[in-house]
């Protein structure tokens, strides 16, 4: 319910901007994901095209993933609002991941990354488990507490090798 909220205006806003489709052909090219500086020359601010298309769960899923990594440069609120929706809630593992490292690769906000990566440490998908053990690798008290949580239930060995590397 909170995705549709967010996803709403953003997709409203950016299907209405003319360099919505050609934000969108960028993200869909084969092999490599547009550079910065292409995607500054279709549109002076691509960041409500980009959160539109990663919160968009119909898109594919490779546009969805380069759009996800690219807000990782983009630290305003609505963004980081977005990642966190992502990260905890998209039905597709491999964006829950992608959000979540864009959210360790990004500007700091260490607070928000911390309770994302707590909650992610439960994931469904090793994957995801395995980059929300990266994300706490300078682990706080809170963070140290739920990494010892997870090493004790994981079950996954690549997973559990990264745990037990964070002591």
């Amino acid at each position: 319910m909170v995705l549709l909220m967010l996803l709403a205006p953003a997709l409203a806003l950016a299907q209405t901007a003319p360099a919505f489709g050609q934000v969108r052909a960028l993200l869909r090219r084969p092999h490599d994901g547009p550079s910065a500086d292409e995607l500054r020359a279709v549109s002076a601010d691509p960041t409500a095209a980009l959160l539109a298309i990663a919160l968009d769960p119909g898109g594919w899923g490779i546009e969805r993933l380069r759009a996800t990594a690219l807000l990782a440069e983009r630290p305003e609120p609505k963004v980081l609002a977005g990642l966190e929706q992502l990260a905890r809630h998209d039905g597709l593992a491999s964006v829950r991941r992608t959000a979540l490292a864009s959210l360790a690769h990004g500007p700091a906000h260490p607070a928000l990354l911390e309770k994302v990566a707590i909650a992610a440490l439960a994931d469904a998908d090793p994957h995801v488990r395995l980059e929300a053990v990266h994300a706490l690798a300078s682990p706080s008290r809170a963070s140290r507490a739920a990494l010892a949580t997870a090493l004790q239930r994981e079950q996954v060995d690549f997973v559990k090798q990264a745990l037990v590397q964070t002591r």
